[in-house]
């Protein structure tokens, strides 16, 4: 379905009832501003004195998140698996693995060198990967599922683990992986379970800018990463499932601008 090209002022009050917001910030000049009528779409900016066109381009993809960090990989598809090692190392970080059995994923989680996330297949060979991902859970380690494995049929203490296609690309799915990261570094989950959140949308929209700091190493970058989600929120906002919480909503939509790079156009 195609966002509506305008979005009405009643609209943009629902999704953000105040209409002049100033965030918490490193920079005094970062301020969220709605502006609109009744005849001019709404928008949503954030003051910045760097424009993406500025910010260097070999960092547009890359994270601070993932720079040094430690990603177990368990894969018995020897192609897959050197896409995401080339993925994971673009990314700046250090692969364990990759791991083709169970057997030899468990002797990779060593306590002295545990990693930091985790990208597991979930069938390898005639096994399944189901006691690797209860072990890394156990110690408090990020992972997501890749898989050509049908998302339906995994247990149900897995319900909270992002599952990723095999029909998107090892780069993507490292991406994923970023945000699920960044997400868990900005504690901020209890945002995602209610429907109709109480808190206010500055908390909202600083624990969507902290995420996305995360994922871009950058403030600036991340106000601009925030800008571009909040602007096709505000487009879409008459399409929002009812219950679904506002905050995984917009999360929704930040994960989709960085996943196309549509935030740096």
């Amino acid at each position: 379905m195609q966002p509506s090209p305008h979005c009405n002022t009643r609209a943009a009050t629902s999704l953000f009832p105040s209409t002049s917001i100033r965030l918490p910030h490193e920079r005094p000049c970062a301020e969220l501003q709605r502006r609109g009528s009744p005849e001019r779409a709404a928008t949503i900016h954030f003051h910045s004195t760097t424009a993406v066109a500025n910010w260097p381009r070999h960092n547009r993809q890359a994270s601070s998140l993932l720079a040094g960090s430690r990603i177990l990989v368990v894969e018995d598809d020897c192609l897959i698996a050197t896409d995401l090692v080339c993925a994971i190392e673009e990314a700046g970080a250090y692969v364990i693995g990759p791991a083709s059995s169970v057997a030899s994923a468990q002797r990779l989680i060593k306590p002295a060198a545990e990693p930091s996330a985790a990208i597991l297949d979930i069938r390898l060979d005639c096994e399944l990967v189901f006691t690797i991902a209860d072990t890394l859970l156990e110690l408090g380690i990020p992972l997501i599922f890749y898989s050509a494995f049908e998302c339906d049929l995994l247990p149900e203490r897995f319900e909270g683990i992002r599952f990723v296609s095999k029909s998107l690309s090892p780069s993507d799915a490292v991406r994923v992986l970023q945000m699920e990261m960044a997400l868990e570094r900005a504690d901020c989950r209890d945002l995602l379970a209610d429907s109709e959140p109480e808190e206010s949308v500055v908390r909202i929209t600083v624990a969507l800018l902290e995420i996305a700091r995360n994922l871009t190493g950058d403030q600036e970058a991340a106000s601009i990463l925030v800008e571009t989600a909040l602007n096709q929120a505000l487009e879409c906002s008459g399409m929002r499932p009812p219950d679904t919480a506002i905050f995984r909503w917009l999360l929704e939509m930040m994960e989709d601008a960085w996943m196309s790079g549509r935030w740096l156009h």
